[in-house]
């Protein structure tokens, strides 16, 4: 998706603008456990936001909604609201 900064605003292809200082990085961790974990985020307004931006690409990319990703979205997640770096190790 292309995006472009104007005025402290994201302007993208699909025409949203929407205000930077509003945005919250939710993260869930421990997701989609196979035989390892996996990690589920969204860059939203709110949490309901970060849900359901979550279910509807997983539902676009998987064709169905995943019982246990929607068990494992009803914890509540790390909420990042201020600049931060972030890694995860690789396992197997």
């Amino acid at each position: 998706m292309l995006q472009t900064l104007v005025s402290g605003r994201f302007c993208s292809n699909q025409g949203l603008i929407l205000n930077r200082n509003e945005m919250k990085l939710f993260v869930w961790n421990d997701v989609l456990i196979v035989y390892t974990s996996g990690i589920a985020f969204a860059l939203a307004e709110n949490v309901d936001e970060a849900r359901k931006l979550i279910l509807d690409k997983y539902e676009k990319e998987q064709s169905h909604i995943s019982d246990m990703l929607v068990s494992d979205l009803n914890s509540e997640p790390l909420i990042i609201e201020n600049k931060e770096g972030f890694y995860v190790w690789g396992g197997g």
